[in-house]
């Protein structure tokens, strides 16, 4: 039960929340520790002073942290794929989707101009290293 209940409220971050890792610390914040009350102020403070300390993505492991005492070893494991997967399934449909029509495409890659030896001109030259 609740390993539900954790993944549902990440899953819930994961769809509302935007712009990254140190977004998403005060998003926990608001969260679990005033809305919820699954976290005291203290408890927080220290997960988050761990996180930073440690090497890696601080926002992801913050929620790891936060699973656990919720739901133990299942309530870190319903954390982790919570949070990303709106995102995740996001990229995935839009790799999937048929690609725009020409006419829906940015002016910039609409280029009728042609230069036979690079092919389509555009407005940004190419890099020359």
């Amino acid at each position: 039960m609740r390993f539900g209940k954790v993944f549902w409220a990440f899953l819930w971050l994961g769809c509302i929340s935007f712009g990254g890792p140190a977004a998403h610390v005060g998003y926990f914040h608001r969260r679990f520790v005033v809305r919820l009350g699954w976290l005291d102020e203290a408890t927080y403070a220290r997960l988050l002073a761990l996180t930073q300390f440690l090497p890696g993505p601080a926002s992801s492991q913050l929620g790891f942290a936060i699973g656990r005492p919720r739901g133990g070893l299942a309530g870190r494991g319903a954390a982790f794929p919570g949070s990303p997967l709106p995102a995740f399934l996001t990229l995935v449909l839009a790799a999937l989707s048929p690609p725009l029509p020409p006419a829906a495409r940015p002016a910039i890659f609409r280029s009728r101009k042609k230069n036979p030896k690079t092919g389509p001109i555009t407005k940004f030259p190419p890099k020359i290293w």
